[in-house]
């Protein structure tokens, strides 16, 4: 199963809150641009199966768990929350806090890790 969700995952995301913030998913490895200033970052191996292969993870500590609430023919968004595992999430979501981010796929021809839009506008 969680190859398959690393699969769906490959190409090219947005952040579904700052649209300004692109990802590319490639492997396990993840590379982020933010548009507004051309910073471009790979997180080399951030991608990966929870200790018991259940879940995928993003950091090298895993602290954040990919969450799915639909997944169809393809994969069009995912959500990012706190692991509770490793960071209590349940209490931090009782006390109204949270933490995590949502990626909306993009179609592939919309962007490179170059930030520059290959398609016709």
């Amino acid at each position: 199963m969680l190859s398959e969700l690393v699969s769906a995952l490959q190409g090219n995301w947005e952040n579904a809150t700052s649209h300004e913030e692109i990802y590319e998913v490639h492997g396990n490895s993840v590379t982020r641009s933010r548009l507004q200033t051309g910073e471009v970052t790979t997180f080399k191996g951030y991608l990966r199966p929870d200790h018991m292969g259940k879940r995928l993870q993003w950091g090298p500590k895993g602290r954040f768990v990919m969450q799915v609430n639909a997944w169809g023919y393809c994969l069009e968004e995912v959500t990012w929350v706190l692991n509770e595992i490793t960071d209590g999430a349940s209490a931090a979501l009782a006390r109204g806090q949270h933490r995590g981010w949502r990626w909306r796929r993009l179609a592939t021809e919309s962007f490179s890790s170059n930030g520059i839009s290959s398609g016709s506008g």
